[in-house]
């Protein structure tokens, strides 16, 4: 019996998490012909060399792309980049000749993985999608990508009904939470003093977790903003500050000096170019607060019931539990909020506070039997637009 071709693409540590699962299952069934393509951030020491991660997961890496990532990209150098991982994916996809390719979320690098799949007609199940990040042009390219997109699996139903409005069908669109709840939940995290260990800092009575991108989408200046919140933090006693650092983003240079500035200069700091996954969700286990832009904060922070502020545009649009506490960008707001947010951290906490509109699915296997019964049944048209009725609206 001819194996079916499965394809996945990650370029950055936050699309492996969610992806790893999915890995699991597909590898492990003899029906499948996985193949992983690693390629982006993964593969540069700047950001950590996360394929290391994936390696020591023993998962096999079939296919890997580099190309040209700087440690601090601006505009054009993100769109070289892109322009020359379109041609390497569409290379490699032509060599394998997928059923079907899976990708995550939103990135650059993500759309050109689309990009080449879909120019070359192989279907593409997304991760992810419909979902609303307004300071970020991630949010453009996440509808692009779907709109490339053959199937969908999103982690909200209101994420569900976004992508039907941009013309999917609702047949081809699936509810199934937050992969990246399934992977805490299999994940068997430090101890405190484990952590303290690998991380090589000591921690005081309280912790914050810090990861702030540039706002890729906004005037607001991310200079502004970063020395704001780095100046609110330094209210804070007692305290341990653990940075994780930028993506790739454009804008980024100026956030990743400000944050190496600030712990040289404040004896409790300290920053990585990644963590790793358990040190990461170890981190976030034992912390206090969650600060940032990052998505974590907003769909992994109250998995552990744990307060987070979510500071700016970045993630506006996105939907949210009541344990995330949103503020601006000025000094007075971020201050404020990270006052109240603490306060919130060391008293009793409200089980409604926490009640997470991701779900806590086993989404891996949702979205390994949909996509073994759609390919195995032959149910991969090619899509067309599907109007809604616009009188029923």
């Amino acid at each position: 019996m001819k194996k079916i071709k499965v394809t996945a693409v990650t370029c950055s540590r936050s699309e492996y998490g969610i992806l790893k699962e999915i890995i699991y299952k597909f590898n492990s069934n003899k029906k499948f012909n996985f193949q992983l393509i690693v390629g982006g951030e993964h593969l540069s020491k700047d950001y950590g060399n996360t394929i290391d991660e994936i390696i020591s997961d023993k998962i096999l890496v079939n296919y890997k792309i580099k190309y040209k990532l700087k440690k601090f990209n601006e505009k054009k150098d993100i769109i070289n980049a892109s322009a020359e991982a379109i041609v390497k994916f569409a290379n490699i996809f032509s060599k394998i000749k997928p059923d079907i390719v899976i990708l995550v979320g939103d990135r650059y690098e993500v759309f050109a993985a689309a990009f080449a799949a879909f120019m070359q007609l192989y279907p593409i199940a997304h991760i992810h999608g419909g979902e609303k990040t307004i300071g970020s042009i991630d949010d453009t390219l996440r509808h692009c990508i779907t709109k490339m997109s053959t199937f969908h699996f999103v982690a909200t139903k209101e994420y569900k009904n976004r992508v039907i409005q941009l013309g999917e069908n609702p047949k081809t669109v699936f509810n199934v939470g937050a992969l990246s709840y399934e992977a805490i939940k299999k994940t068997r995290l430090f101890s405190k003093e484990q952590l303290s260990k690998n991380l090589k800092c000591k921690f005081n009575k309280y912790i914050f977790v810090i990861t702030f991108h540039s706002i890729t989408n906004s005037k607001n200046s991310d200079l502004r903003t970063i020395n704001n919140l780095l100046n609110s933090l330094r209210v804070f006693k007692d305290t341990t500050f653990l940075f994780t650092m930028p993506n790739s983003d454009s804008n980024s240079k100026i956030i990743y000096k400000k944050i190496i500035n600030f712990t040289r200069k404040v004896v409790n700091a300290f920053y990585f170019e990644s963590m790793g996954q358990i040190n990461y969700y170890s981190s976030i286990k034992y912390c206090n607060l969650v600060i940032g832009n990052s998505s974590s904060g907003i769909i992994e922070a109250p998995y552990f019931n744990k307060i987070s502020v979510n500071i700016g545009e970045r993630q506006e649009g996105r939907v949210k539990a009541k344990s995330v506490i949103s503020c601006g960008n000025s000094y007075q707001e971020i201050l404020q909020c990270l006052k109240i947010s603490f306060k919130k951290s060391i008293c009793k906490h409200n089980s409604n506070l926490f009640k997470n509109p991701y779900g806590k699915k086993i989404s891996s296997e949702l979205i390994f039997n949909k996509i073994e019964n759609l390919i195995t049944n032959n149910k991969i048209k090619i899509k067309s637009f599907y109007d809604i009725n616009i009188d029923k609206l």
